[in-house]
This record gives structure tokens, sequence and C-alpha cells, in this order.
């Protein structure tokens, strides 16, 4: 997960009950490794005075604040945030 944008935001990846991965809180390039065909749900939170802009990547929006991922390889996400 890439964070872009000129403000400041989080990312959360949770695959079931389980968190993945948690971006944001300073940096602004996560990662994670995850089993083949895993489904996750990504969920945005922007920081105090920033909005969201936009998904960009391998994913298929499923809100205006969640994306979804089942990883195939190597598989790049980013969150813009305004």
């Amino acid at each position: 997960v890439t964070l872009l944008g000129t403000q400041n935001g989080s990312v959360t990846g949770m695959s079931a009950t389980t968190q993945v991965i948690n971006c944001g809180g300073g940096g602004t390039v996560c990662s994670a490794e995850v089993t083949t065909g895993t489904p996750i749900t990504l969920t945005e939170t922007p920081n105090a005075g920033a909005t969201f802009g936009a998904w960009s990547g391998n994913c298929t929006v499923t809100s205006p604040t969640s994306c979804s991922v089942i990883v195939s390889n190597d598989v790049t996400v980013s969150a813009t945030f305004n």
C-alpha cells in the first residue's frame, strides 16, 4: 500500500477478522506477506483536516471508503489523501 497526496491518512487491511496491514502513522509505503488467493479488504481513514481522494492500482472499490484485493503474486494499491 502506498499513501499519496498532499495530506495524510491511514489504510488498514483485514483478511476475515485478522489485520494484515496497517499503513500510516509516519510511513507512506507499507507491505505485508500473505498467502496467494487471500482476500483482503482495505479501509482508508483520513487524518484531521484531510479528505480521501481515490483508490488506484489492483483493488476493486466496494464502498466510498473501502476496496477489496485478492492477492495473486505482488499486488500494489495506492490511496490518495487531499
